[in-house]
């Protein structure tokens, strides 16, 4: 790691008070033993290799535990240090998560954090994530997670296709609009509409598919169809009446927002605050609940 941090053998052996030959034949010792090459050498520069930079970060995640479990004998815990990796989808990231994680830094001065915004599905484990904020998803195995906010999703239209198309009065009536899925969503092409004491699963064929909702809402709003979308996407269109709520019976209620993290028997002062911080900012009042205008 050393190699790396100081940006070269001769200052690694420096910083370590070894000789830079030493360094050398520990790093390769290391590499025969793993069977991988960790670093590209030349005469002018090293840098990892894709391995090398996993490595490297799995590294750095085991030396930050070994530390707060050092702070945590010492009674500092409570200080959160050192590199937090988080990640969240895109439009929520950037829109709600990316103020929290600014507050939080400006708390935590020792901290560093590494936002990624991405709408795939990620595993902290094997990414390397301390968090995953997710939308909907609750932990599979050696994960745990913590519901972080409310949401629902709505079906949702604008006033100019509706004038155009006719407004559906019920699930079957679906059938007959042009439809805007998210094709990222487990239930496939289909949407489970949330109905009174009962689950409808309605076959979608859409005219626009894509992973990003912000996509799907911006076809939306210019009347290209109906979409299946998180209220904190859409509130503030419903409340100025640029978007409708149509079938307001079927609203899922039931996805929430989690926060999902490695099992560890000990969560790390990073983790733990961080959690914190996201609940008390998002839940249980999301700042994007909303009173719709009138239909």
């Amino acid at each position: 790691m050393k190699v790396v941090d100081e940006n070269g053998f001769s200052s690694a052996a420096r910083a370590l008070n070894l000789s830079t030959s030493y360094v050398s034949r520990q790093l390769s010792a290391l590499e025969n033993r793993l069977g991988v090459r960790l670093l590209n050498r030349s005469t002018r520069r090293q840098s990892l290799t894709p391995v090398g930079a996993l490595f490297y970060r799995n590294c750095s995640n085991i030396l930050a535990q070994l530390e707060e479990a050092e702070l945590a004998i010492t009674q500092l815990q409570s200080v959160p240090r050192g590199l937090l990796r988080v990640n969240a989808p895109e439009a929520f990231g950037s829109t709600y998560v990316a103020p929290i994680v600014a507050a939080f830094m400006a708390q935590h001065a020792e901290l560093e954090v590494e936002l990624a915004l991405d709408d795939r599905a990620i595993h902290p484990v094997e990414e390397g994530f301390d968090v995953v904020i997710r939308l909907g998803e609750t932990a599979g195995r050696n994960l745990l997670s913590r519901e972080i906010a409310p949401l629902r999703r709505l079906l949702v239209a604008s006033p100019s296709y509706l004038t155009d198309r006719g407004r559906p009065t019920s699930t079957d009536d679906l059938a007959d609009h042009a439809l805007l899925l998210n094709n990222q969503d487990p239930s496939g092409h289909h949407w489970q509409l949330h109905g009174p004491g009962t689950i409808e699963s309605v076959p979608v064929r859409p005219t626009l598919s894509s992973n990003s909702d912000v996509v799907l809402k911006a076809a939306c709003m210019a009347g290209q169809g109906i979409a299946y979308l998180p209220d904190y996407l859409v509130g503030a269109e419903l409340v100025e009446g640029q978007l409708v709520h149509i079938l307001p019976d079927f609203v899922e209620d039931t996805v929430g927002i989690h926060a999902i993290y490695p099992e560890n028997k000990h969560l790390s002062a990073r983790v733990r605050l961080f959690i914190d911080a996201l609940v008390d900012a998002l839940g249980p009042n999301p700042p994007w609940t909303f009173e719709e205008a009138p239909a």
